[in-house]
């Protein structure tokens, strides 16, 4: 039977444990990034909605004008 050497095992070990994100580092990223856009929808709300609204009467307005 062939016996791994404490050496091999470790560098085999650190080797693999650089690999990718982990689950914790996907929900901390994504819970950033949450927090990144709630704050801004907070931060922009009422003039994003006047903006909204503003672009809705020039829709409808421009709507009408097109003849039938």
């Amino acid at each position: 039977m062939k016996t791994i050497g404490t050496e091999k095992l470790i560098r085999f070990s650190k080797k693999n444990s650089q690999r990718g994100a982990t689950m914790l580092e996907y929900i901390a990223m994504a819970a950033m990034l949450l927090i990144f856009v709630w704050g801004a929808i907070t931060a922009l709300g009422g003039s994003l909605s006047g903006f909204l609204t503003a672009l809705n009467g020039w829709v409808t307005n421009r709507t009408g004008q097109i003849p039938q």
